[in-house]
């Protein structure tokens, strides 16, 4: 289904908003009866919905004036969606665009498909990162032969608090034990927590360290039962740190 759609861009209205003005537009389309929204965007890509209506109509929506905001516009019509969302250039005054109208079906698929895309592309990102900071590891555990440089964290990442211990009055801990392979991994990773529900979350963290590997007569080696704390750190309504508990 294709349509043909005219803006017409009124000025601005100030709202008594030094940051923020309204803007009217009119929109006739080619059938009549099409569902039009507007919808703003941020630098964080974060969706706030301003206004919408239904042509030929006028739609006055908020333009904010400071900050990296782009402005689109949607259009749907009895199960159709729009093939592209079209943004919207806040300088112009008039503009007649020919748009294609989609099954919202298929729309939906493909908008399925784009998600796992950039899922997919951010994994693959996040594991190119994770690469490089190993490869930096073992080249300093290959370049670097000071004694004080064996077994040093070079990636750490903090565990993840999880929901049910955050119903708790009380800070939490756990004392692990693991090995540090040639390759500078984690394995044989035993937490011991003061809640039970702090174990996985330790664990996995852990298992995402990476070491400089120690040496023994100039050679790479791996280390056995080498020890960490991971805390767990609660506050309360004051933002005063809770006490821990007793050594589990």
């Amino acid at each position: 289904m294709r349509i043909f759609i005219l803006f017409v861009f009124c000025t601005m209205i100030a709202n008594g908003t030094a940051h923020a003005k309204k803007r009217s537009i009119d929109i006739a389309t080619n059938p009549e009866g099409v569902q039009a929204r507007v919808y703003r965007i941020d630098k964080n890509l974060d969706v706030k919905y301003l206004a919408k209506c239904k042509t030929p109509c006028t739609t006055t929506f908020r333009v904010k004036q400071k900050g990296a905001y782009k402005y689109y516009v949607t259009f749907e019509k009895k199960g159709y969606v729009s093939e592209r969302d079209l943004q919207i250039d806040l300088n112009i005054e008039t503009l007649n665009i020919d748009q294609t109208l989609i099954p919202a079906e298929i729309a939906r698929a493909q908008r399925i498909a784009k998600n796992e895309a950039d899922r997919k592309a951010s994994k693959e990102r996040q594991l190119a990162k994770v690469a490089a900071e190993i490869e930096n590891c073992r080249k300093l555990s290959r370049e670097d032969t000071r004694f004080n440089r064996d077994m040093e964290p070079c990636r750490r990442l903090p565990a993840t608090m999880p929901p049910k211990f955050m119903m708790q009055d009380y800070s939490g801990y756990c004392n692990v034990k693991f090995d540090i392979l040639p390759t500078g991994n984690t394995a044989n990773i035993i937490p011991t927590c003061t809640d039970s529900s702090l174990e996985r979350p330790t664990l996995k963290s852990v298992q995402e360290w990476i070491y400089i590997p120690a040496r023994k007569n100039g050679q790479i080696s791996s280390s056995v039962g080498v020890e960490a704390k991971v805390q767990f750190i609660m506050t309360d309504e004051k933002g005063y740190r809770l006490p821990f508990p007793d050594t589990p």
